[in-house]
């Protein structure tokens, strides 16, 4: 996909959508609100071509609503609009979007987008939030709470290999779908970590899982598909986060971490801020960084099977 292709599927949404940028559609028939989100990062656009490729399946007929109502919800949208190319794409232009949702309304950029798009997040019963990564990993679902009927959904329709618990308890800040989670504690407030930036390869699964789970709210006609294989679930219950901005981190139990790798117990993985971190269980290494954008950066977090 060249950046062309990429503005003409942010335009095809944003077109359509309202003056907060929220594409609304509505099937007319009693349901849930449910909203996916893109773009909370301005550099994660894999998002905005997955909700672009949901959106045309529901103009051509590939896809038909069943009932509630569809929010296409494009959060810090404006990085991407006025970009000339890939390199002009950054995570955001004041402060991250994604770790300020329990801060007080501010002047800055990323603080009016997040008023913009706050009642649409409030009134969903449901929010899917469409992420990825800055380094190659596998697909993630990110869900907050701890819930068995919302665990069990994402084993059975979410083809992705882990699916991470709990990570909310360790953001240096507060995330949207925390925040979502906050609000409306019975709904599915999930995030979907694609793969890395710019690999339009991982769009088809994304769009996969994103049209698996609307269908399992009942947006979209259709059952459901039931995976063949279940993803792992893991509890996140540490994280590690860089005091400085640069390099933090050293890390020693391998020469090239790549993402969820499992180490045993008493594993010296690395040395942060000047510190040794061993850990004391079995544990899974999940979204490994080796610098950090910024002070107060999660550099990794450790997670267990469930």
């Amino acid at each position: 996909m060249n950046f062309e292709e990429l503005k003409h599927a942010l335009s095809e949404i944003s077109e359509a959508a309202n003056q907060d940028a929220v594409l609304t559609l509505d099937s007319g028939l009693p349901g849930p609100t449910v909203s996916v989100v893109a773009l909370t990062h301005g550099n994660e656009v894999t998002g905005v071509v997955t909700a672009q490729r949901v959106l045309q399946g529901l103009r051509d007929g590939a896809l038909k609503q069943r009932s509630g109502r569809l929010q296409i919800v494009l959060a810090n949208y404006e990085i991407l609009q006025e970009a000339d190319d890939f390199d002009d794409l950054v995570r955001f232009k004041f402060e991250d979007m994604n770790r300020i949702w329990a801060k007080p309304g501010g002047v800055e950029h990323e603080h009016l987008a997040k008023e913009r798009i706050r009642p649409y997040i409030e009134q969903s019963d449901h929010v899917i939030d469409l992420h990825s990564t800055n380094r190659a990993s596998t697909a993630i679902g990110i869900l907050m709470g701890y819930e068995a009927g919302r665990i069990d959904a994402m084993r059975r329709h979410l083809d992705t290999p882990y699916v991470l618990l709990e990570a909310e308890k360790f953001l240096n800040g507060m995330s949207l779908v925390e925040f979502h989670q906050n609000t409306r504690k019975n709904g599915l407030s999930l995030v979907i970590e694609a793969g890395q930036h710019f690999d339009f390869t991982t769009i088809e699964t994304n769009v996969d899982n994103t049209v698996n789970l609307l269908k399992h709210l009942d947006i979209l006609e259709g059952s459901p598909t039931d995976l063949a294989e279940q993803p792992k679930v893991l509890r996140v219950y540490a994280s590690g986060i860089a005091q400085t901005a640069g390099k933090a981190i050293s890390w020693k139990y391998s020469d090239n971490p790549e993402g969820f790798d499992f180490v045993e117990t008493g594993t010296h993985i690395c040395d942060l801020n000047g510190e040794a971190v061993v850990v004391d269980r079995d544990t899974y290494i999940v979204m490994q960084q080796v610098e950090a954008l910024h002070a107060g950066k999660e550099m990794y977090y450790l997670a267990a099977e469930v």
